[in-house]
Order: C-alpha cells, then structure tokens, then sequence
C-alpha cells in the first residue's frame, strides 16, 4: 500500500487540504496527517474555518512516505517555517520519491526552501512566485521525472488530487477513482 504524509498548519485551505486526502483515501492509500503548530497540538483550523484532528505532529514523523504533500493557504508560511518539514520534503526530493504542493506552497515552501530550483517548471498561485522564472498558467504540472506535482489553486484541488493517483499508484486507480467520483 503507498503511504502519503499531507502537512497541515493554522490557515491551510480547506479545499486543498480535504479534498486531497479525501481522493487518496478512496484510491487506497494510507493517509497520515500531521500539524504544524507554535504549540505542538494537533488540531488544525483551516483557512476558512474547518476544524480536523491531525493524526500527528510534525515532530513525530519518523517514518518515510511515498509522497509529502503540502497544501496551500494563509497557514503555508507557518508550514516553510518547519524546520522538520523542510528536512522530510529535501529527503523525499533526494531519494526521489514524490514531493506535491498546491496554491501558495510551491512558491513559499518548495521554491523558497531549495526543494526546486528553477529549473523545475511549477504551478502555482499567480503572485507567490517568488521570482521563480518556470511558473505556469496550468493547473497542475508534473515536474522532475515525474516525482514533484504543483498545482495552482483550489479549484484545481480535483485534478490536482487525481494526477498524485495516477502519479503514484498508475493510470487504472486514477481511473478507478475518477469513475466513481464523475459517474
């Protein structure tokens, strides 16, 4: 079974947040979920006023993970501030297993922390590029051989959550999935 570790903080968007763990849920793949927070708690507000449990902190990671993926919103600041993020995120990038962002966290955490270079095409919120030269207008990009997912906003969370299936596990779970969501 593939494994996911989806990074939460105070302020994450709710869309990207939910909806991604949610598709990944229902194509099979073991979801963790751990908070990033000043106080080591595991309740998380979302951006726009959802409230969810985490599984875990940050801190207590300390399994790998076939993906790390980092939702957007006002709380992606608190999440590029994690020094135990940024570590997981650069080992998954050196051991070249998937890494995905959405929204603001490509540019905030992935970009700014060295986890792609501009080399790396990225989608990603119009305004967070951070002077980062290979940003796209589309809505979800797969870069590095596959292995780094961007996605530009919300309303691309679907599809977003969609190419981490067909990335991760293959074409026939993300059409499994894809026809029990659309029928």
């Amino acid at each position: 079974m593939k494994t996911a570790l989806i990074a939460m903080a105070n302020g994450t968007e709710d869309i990207e947040a939910i909806t991604t763990l949610d598709i990944l849920n229902r194509a099979g793949i073991k979801v963790t979920t751990a908070s990033v927070t000043s106080d080591n708690t595991r309740m998380i507000r979302l951006s726009n006023g959802t409230v969810t449990i985490c599984n875990m902190t940050i801190d207590e990671v300390c399994e790998n993970y076939d993906i790390v993926i980092v939702p957007g919103g006002p709380g992606t600041k608190t999440l590029a501030s994690s020094e135990k993020l940024i570590t997981i995120l650069k080992k998954q990038k050196d051991e070249k297993r998937h890494v995905a962002a959405i929204c603001a966290a490509p540019g905030v955490v992935l970009y700014n922390k060295g986890i792609i270079d501009n080399g790396t095409v990225m989608a990603g919120f119009p305004g967070t590029e951070n002077g980062y030269d290979n940003f796209t207008d589309k809505g979800v990009e797969v870069s590095g051989n596959g292995y780094i997912i961007t996605g530009r906003a919300p309303a691309y969370t679907m599809e977003f959550a969609l190419t981490i299936v067909k990335q991760l596990i293959g074409i026939s779970a993300y059409q499994d999935v894809l026809s029990r969501i659309y029928p």
